[in-house]
């Protein structure tokens, strides 16, 4: 399948959601279903019928689409595409087809599009990934779309969709201290299966005021890697996490302060969030391994 048709009410009020097409608890698809956009109109003008390409990720070709679910997270926890669009209001859903081919031969495809497709987008990653592995303790805020993890010795992981590193120049965390003890750190691995993209783990200091903020890495140009793998491990302390962004281009935007941690694996020390947890300087947050 590599088209999704839905049929929303014609006059509903602007609205934003996904929705994710899976095989239990493995998404194969994900779209982003904006309703103001164009979509054919029902004989009676009282409904609304979008179109949207999906990409199916190579494990759909062994897993079974069983499942199916309307997500909405809350923009304040997220970035880039994901704080736009309001997310309020109820959902209304009167019927989701999926199709081989695109459904409406009589109709050019560009019609059913808000804007030319691009390559270069950004790609939110917390709306695909599911702690699968490890021993760390989390819970998922499911209103707000949040994880929160435990303080400690330990790591949590899981897959994303093969992702072509070789297209994004960034990653952006939104994470926060929630600790009352004071600072926190913790360490952040892109995979490719078990092989470290970054060279190492890559700690991300955070002070103790219990603010969200966001930590930009950039990824090296030379990653060739397919991506399909996140662990977080070792937390100083209790913190929150918000949001994983792929992205081509540095952020712009009312984001607040954007935290720069310099990529470099001879400067990331082993243990570096057990012998030095706390940031001490604006050059420690934006270098943490130096």
């Amino acid at each position: 399948m590599r088209y999704v048709t839905l049929t929303i009410p014609l006059l509903d009020p602007p609205g934003m959601f996904e929705l994710e097409i899976k095989s239990d608890d493995i998404t194969l698809a994900t779209v982003i279903v904006n309703t103001t956009k164009s979509g054919r109109i029902s004989a009676d003008g009282k409904w609304k019928t979008l179109v949207e390409k999906i990409t199916p990720i190579p494990e759909s070709d062994d897993k079974p689409f069983n499942y199916i679910s309307v997500a909405i997270h809350d923009p304040r926890y997220l970035l880039g595409e994901f704080t736009r669009g309001g997310r309020e209001g109820t959902i209304v859903l009167k019927e989701i087809t999926l199709h081989k081919k695109f459904p409406f031969p009589d109709t050019p495809e560009t019609l059913f599009e808000s804007q030319p497709k691009e390559d270069n987008t950004e790609l939110e990653l917390v709306r695909y990934w599911r702690l699968s592995h490890g021993d760390l303790p989390f819970r998922r805020d499911e209103p707000r779309g949040t994880y929160y993890f435990s303080g400690g010795l330990g790591w949590r992981g899981g897959y994303i969709p093969y992702t072509n590193l070789s297209k994004f120049h960034y990653i952006y965390i939104k994470a926060r201290n929630v600790s009352a003890k004071g600072c926190g750190c913790f360490y952040v691995e892109l995979k490719h299966e078990s092989d470290q993209l970054l060279g190492e783990k890559t700690a991300v200091h955070m002070p103790a005021d219990q603010k969200w903020r966001i930590y930009e890495i950039p990824i090296p140009a030379h990653i060739r890697y397919t991506f399909n793998y996140i662990a977080i491990s070792d937390p100083f302390a209790e913190f929150e996490l918000g949001s994983l962004l792929l992205s081509p281009n540095e952020i712009t935007g009312d984001f607040g302060t954007i935290e720069k941690i310099a990529y470099s694996p001879r400067e990331h020390k082993p243990l570096e969030c057990t012998y030095r947890p706390c940031p001490t300087t604006a050059a420690d947050l934006k270098s943490p391994g130096q």
